[in-house]
């Protein structure tokens, strides 16, 4: 049975570490097009959820798909518990079959294929979004301080 990759999530959590220095994104891909959903600080009511759409090109698209293409015959099920207090990384990859059951398989850890992955879902960010994000972050925290 043939499975086609259907969407790659790749989850970002920097460690425990005090304000300003916490935030949070995720980057999803589908096919040519990519989300990234960013949060300035530790989650919470208070705090903004920045969503950003953007276009891919179909070649890093591929290039990102022969990652799990190449591990569909291994244990893509990694569990590797996290560091305790450190950043935390996660890939959940889905795929869909010729009968549209889909499968889901999540990567943590950092052998080297999860972080050549990880590598290559952040490039596919334009790097014009990664320097809104700082910007918005910067700001952000510029109003937080100003309320203390």
């Amino acid at each position: 049975m043939m499975q086609k990759l259907l969407r790659i999530t790749y989850s970002f959590q920097e460690g425990s570490l005090p304000p300003p220095h916490h935030y949070e994104y995720e980057i999803c891909l589908e096919s040519h097009l990519g989300l990234i959903r960013y949060i300035p600080d530790y989650p919470s009511n208070n705090v903004p959820i920045w969503q950003i759409p953007f276009p891919t090109e179909p070649g890093i698209w591929n290039q990102i798909c022969e990652i799990p293409s190449a591990l569909m015959g291994s244990d893509m099920h990694h569990n590797d518990p996290a560091c305790i207090g450190g950043a935390q990384e996660k890939v959940v990859i889905e795929f869909v079959d010729d009968h549209e059951r889909t499968s889901t398989y999540l990567m943590q850890g950092q052998d080297k294929s999860m972080v050549d992955m990880c590598q290559k879902i952040r490039l596919v960010v334009p790097s014009a979004i990664w320097e809104e994000l700082d910007l918005r972050r910067a700001r952000y925290w510029r109003t937080e301080d100003l309320k203390e």
